[in-house]
């Protein structure tokens, strides 16, 4: 390892690993937080050297100290799986390669899969191996490779935009200083393009992007890396609203490496955008069915220097496809793969939240509100709340209805306390009240449903002399508050409020006395 001021990961990561190694090797670059002393306590040897700007150099400084027979590398923001390091050292006594790919699981800040990509991070020791470029460091291997289904986790990019921005600054410096020395070095334009991508800088990207692969074009050499570098660019000119010249990259990319996951997937972003939605679905169509392969053989995606970007959004596809589906108006085949998105992404509150508000768009309210009970039940077990919600909390009111319509009178109730009387328009806040009285009634709460009356009918400047001896004589009073809500022309409270009235007290219901008063009634 490599090391400067890890404190904050390096002991989770020591901790992953240390079981199945037999010496820790830690180049320390200037450390000034508690590095040392986390290293000290795995059995780490430390060894000092002044940062030189160059990673290579560093990282080759660490391979000298080895003396076993297999060398790991890993940095301090990776940590391995742990199910998987009782199969490290049985997997290289079985193997005849001279250098093994790990399966790497990038991760994004919030946790979720980011990409992956295979890299050879353990190799033989004493056979001259060693890393080149200042930057993005590259392993010069030796003798023959394999494959393996070893895995670790990199969480490089769960950092604070703060610190985010301090690492794209560090990396574009060094990146731009080798290229002042080599101007021609196609890899480090491509690593440029990638920093830039990652700081959503899409003209630069374009910009290093376009001049590495004139340099694959003038020398006619296809390493795997400008696969990369096609999709880096096409999806930033996607961003910049440049369809055809993202759509012509792509054609492009796939007749020089081939079909791939990434350019699959931003080929058919384009043509959604571009509503020719045949080919949109097929090119969908065909994500799938890559994704599937390279679940099965994850050698697929290529080596070390092939990352794969959207190896993790296979509910983003089902999602296109359903919307492309309802845009052609086959409407049952657009639900099922919005349920396929959402069971794909682990029942993610985003997903469901991100149904719920094309159903709106396409004003179909029930469906709609089906989407945003799913999103309030998984933001409910993360503790978090959609932004509709946030946004409205009037929508809360729509979600107690809907549960007490199915009889879930917890959910119901749970949805009325959340939503916050202050921020309820007038109308709402009668809602409320009225939903709170259902709710009352469902649950035999008859003197807590009294009390609600007591609290609601002064706010509508109703008033009664009614004594309520009965159930009939509380229904009356809710039959002659129906009236008075109809007069008031509040027709989204008027039918509830006359539907519970005839729960309450069916044998009073008169027919031609709401017959009347609705007939010429126009909401």
């Amino acid at each position: 390892m490599i090391v400067k001021n890890e404190e904050q990961t390096l002991s989770r990561c020591l901790a992953s690993i240390a079981g199945f190694v037999d010496e820790i090797i830690i180049v320390d670059t200037g450390s000034e937080d508690g590095t040392i002393e986390i290293a000290k306590s795995f059995g780490a040897r430390v060894y000092h050297h002044p940062w030189e700007h160059n990673f290579s150099l560093h990282r080759n400084q660490s391979l000298r100290y080895a003396v076993c027979d297999w060398i790991l590398i890993i940095d301090a923001d990776e940590e391995f799986f742990c199910e998987d390091t009782w199969h490290v050292k049985p997997t290289l006594t079985e193997t005849e390669a001279s250098f093994l790919f790990l399966q790497c699981y990038d991760l994004d800040q919030s946790g979720m899969q980011k990409g992956f990509l295979n890299q050879v991070r353990i190799f033989k020791n004493h056979l001259g191996m060693h890393y080149t470029h200042s930057v993005h460091n590259q392993l010069q291997t030796t003798g023959t490779q394999a494959y393996s289904r070893l895995r670790f986790r990199h969480y490089g990019y769960d950092l604070s935009p703060e610190l985010m921005q301090a690492k794209h600054v560090r990396t574009t410096t060094l990146l731009k200083k080798s290229l002042a020395d080599n101007p021609h070095d196609g890899y480090c334009l491509y690593q440029l393009a990638a920093s830039h991508s990652m700081n959503k800088d899409y003209i630069k990207v374009v910009e290093y992007g376009q001049k590495s692969l004139d340099i694959m074009r003038q020398n006619d050499t296809k390493p795997t890396y400008y696969l990369n570098n096609f999709y880096l660019v096409a999806a930033a000119l996607y961003a910049l609203k440049e369809l055809q010249s993202a759509e012509r990259f792509c054609h492009e990319a796939t007749e020089t490496f081939g079909l791939s996951l990434d350019i699959c997937h931003i080929l058919s972003t384009v043509l959604f955008k571009q509503k020719r939605l045949d080919l949109c679905m097929r090119q969908s169509q065909r994500f799938l069915q890559m994704y599937v392969e390279l679940q099965e053989d994850p050698s697929k995606v290529g080596n070390g220097s092939c990352y794969c970007f959207n190896c993790a959004k296979r509910s983003e596809v089902f999602t296109g496809l359903a919307c492309a589906h309802y845009m052609q108006k086959d409407y049952s085949t657009a639900d099922r793969y919005f349920r396929k998105a959402f069971e794909d992404s682990g029942q993610s509150m985003h997903t469901a939240e991100g149904i719920y508000l094309f159903y709106i768009k396409q004003q179909r309210h029930t469906d709609a509100l089906y989407w945003l009970a799913r999103a309030y039940e998984c933001g409910c077990t993360q503790n978090l709340v959609p932004t509709v919600l946030q946004n409205n909390p009037g929508l809360y009111l729509s979600l107690s209805h809907n549960y007490l319509q199915q009889e879930e009178l917890k959910a119901a109730q749970s949805c009325l306390q959340r939503a916050p009387a202050n921020q309820l328009s007038e109308i709402d806040q009668h809602f409320q009240h009225l939903l709170q009285i259902r709710i009352y009634w469902h649950q035999n709460a008859i003197q807590n449903l009294i009390n609600e009356l007591e609290v609601w009918l002064p706010l509508l400047g109703f008033e009664t002399n009614r004594c309520l001896d009965s159930l009939d004589d509380l229904g009356l009073l809710i039959y002659d508050l129906a009236e008075a809500l109809v007069q008031k022309r509040f027709w989204p409270l008027a039918e509830p409020t006359l539907k519970l009235a005839a729960q309450i007290a069916p044998t009073c219901f008169k027919l031609e006395r709401f017959q009347s008063l609705l007939a010429g009634a126009t909401p």
